[in-house]
């Protein structure tokens, strides 16, 4: 396959400025202002963490200035990472941290291009040719000389719109899980830690006059017939046996270390509806259903009775800020058994059978989310490959 380099189909290479006089410049609203940390793991930039800056500075930091489709990459700190820039995030500048790549459009589509630079080879390719530098950084002439392949514009276009429309459902997933998070979080909010839930009338208990009873332990009130219950009465507190070398690229099971990807393995340990909780690194709970196997520093809570799950899971959610902050280790913090042994959540005596199925169910359209995105960036790593070196076509 013949290969142009990049800068041979752009119409510009640069990259960003960060306002020289912070204060006016920056503002609460405003002026999208996009940093590499606004870049994430997919082509949408996460409006979430974008700054702001003032009408007058964007007016004034011209080359800056951002384009539809334009693609940017992260040239330091977030080394490689890649988006592509669309009209919902305009207008919008961005920082010397990261490179605006302007193709031209005739020549290149710029899905295409966004997806033929994510394969892993070209990936770990930019980040040797970047640590060869004393600070590791991609510089513009390096990303200017990358190899890309003149494919006909409309192959371009179909392989770019495949990859597009696996990362849109990647996205609707997640959005979904987020939404679906927020209620399970207001209910509990509501019900375990307000004590509003539905009395005998259908009225919120507390505010309607419930019968409370003082908690030395919570140092709150909590409705009368209720008790306090610690996560190691709930279930056993456990801990996966294997190191991260256990996991393997075409595992039958799925096997849980202390980063935020799901890997895969060959055999499992546990079978059941579990909470999994990362011991060190930034402390991410999952949730999950079926037979799995875990690292030996992530823990793992599979509640004796089902209709705890999402209580457990919301629980540890509640705490995992607290624990991780008071947690002990002078290099690598982590959070030990005992810490998650001493949680404690008041719980009903009896029933309550309704607001623990309605809290579970909710969790399951999570799991069954959360699922699917995880089956489709595995066929996205699967394909992405084969697609670009015309194994398979579209």
């Amino acid at each position: 396959m013949k290969r142009s380099k990049l800068k041979d189909v752009s119409t510009l290479i640069t990259k960003g400025t960060t306002p020289s006089s912070i204060g006016e410049a920056f503002s609460k609203g405003g002026v999208n202002f996009i940093k590499a940390e606004s870049i994430s793991d997919s082509r949408f930039l996460n409006p979430k963490m974008f700054g702001h800056i003032t009408e007058s500075t964007h007016s004034k930091l011209k080359r800056s200035q951002l384009q539809t489709n334009d693609l940017l990459v992260s040239i330091a700190g977030y080394l490689g990472r890649m988006g592509v820039v669309r009209a919902t995030d305009l207008p919008a500048n961005t920082n010397q941290a990261v490179a605006i790549v302007r193709v031209d459009p005739k020549k290149v589509n710029v899905e295409y291009l966004y997806y033929y630079f994510s394969q892993e080879s070209l990936q770990r390719y930019i980040a040797q040719q970047s640590a060869q530098s004393v600070q590791a950084n991609l510089n513009l002439e390096l990303l200017g000389n990358l190899p890309f392949p003149d494919l006909d514009l409309g192959e371009q276009k179909s392989i770019g719109d495949f990859f597009s429309s696996i990362d849109s459902k990647i996205l609707n997933n997640k959005r979904k899980i987020e939404k679906l998070e927020e209620m399970v979080r207001l209910l509990y909010n509501y019900w375990f830690l307000q004590f509003e839930f539905p009395d005998v009338n259908g009225k919120p208990y507390k505010s309607s006059g419930g019968k409370m009873k003082w908690n030395e332990t919570l140092g709150t009130d909590i409705p009368e017939d209720w008790d306090l219950k610690s996560l190691a009465e709930l279930q056993p507190i456990l801990t996966g046996k294997e190191d991260a070398n256990f996991a393997t690229k075409a595992g039958r099971y799925s096997f849980f270390t202390c980063g935020d990807e799901v890997l895969k393995c060959d055999s499992f340990v546990f079978n059941g509806k579990a909470v999994l909780l990362a011991g060190n690194g930034n402390f991410n709970i999952k949730l999950f259903e079926g037979k799995f196997n875990a690292y030996q520093r992530t823990y793992v809570l599979i509640p004796d009775e089902p209709k705890y799950y999402t209580i457990v899971y919301l629980a540890l959610q509640d705490r995992v800020k607290s624990l991780a902050n008071g947690s002990r280790g002078s290099i690598v913090k982590f959070i030990t058994k005992g810490d998650i042994e001493g949680i404690s959540i008041a719980l009903p005596k009896n029933g309550f059978d309704k607001q623990y199925s309605q809290l579970n169910e909710l969790t399951s359209r999570i799991e069954k989310a959360s699922e699917e995105v995880r089956k489709l960036q595995e066929m996205k790593v699967f394909l992405l490959p084969m697609i670009m070196s015309g194994q398979v076509t579209v």
